[in-house]
């Protein structure tokens, strides 16, 4: 089809050793709003537990796509939910700390949006990556 971007097919999933799904934002970015999107990330993640895969969540913003993406026992996250990219030395100051709490305000979710393209990406020697888990009170 003329103008259709690639796509990744499912026979990769039976064809190579895999270690990791990672499920595209525009999947997340739909939750609460579309239940086929839903449906499909609700598929992906018990595909993956079947499969001995770890999944990963990409581009969580907010606590109600964190909430649906813990309740169907999504392995990992990634997105500006936790923070706003940051620059070596914030960095170093989060992983000092045991884990880092969400900030929710709406300046902040608008700060994320207006500043993205201002930071670089890092390549780092080991991947990072962190665990979902619930707060314990």
């Amino acid at each position: 089809m003329k103008g259709c971007p690639k796509r990744a097919s499912l026979s990769y999933l039976s064809t190579y050793d895999i270690d990791f799904i990672k499920i595209d934002s525009s999947f997340i970015k739909e939750i609460g709003k579309n239940k086929r999107k839903e449906s499909i990330i609700s598929s992906l993640i018990s595909l993956a537990s079947v499969m001995n895969v770890k999944i990963v969540a990409e581009g969580v913003e907010t606590v109600q796509q964190l909430q649906f993406l813990r309740d169907r026992n999504c392995h990992l996250i990634q997105g500006f939910l936790y923070s706003r990219p940051v620059n070596v030395n914030l960095f170093e100051k989060f992983l000092d700390q045991p884990f880092i709490k969400i900030d929710n305000s709406s300046s902040t979710r608008q700060a994320l949006r207006t500043e993205r393209r201002k930071h670089y990406r890092m390549n780092f020697p080991k991947p990072i990556i962190a665990e979902m888990f619930q707060e314990q009170n």
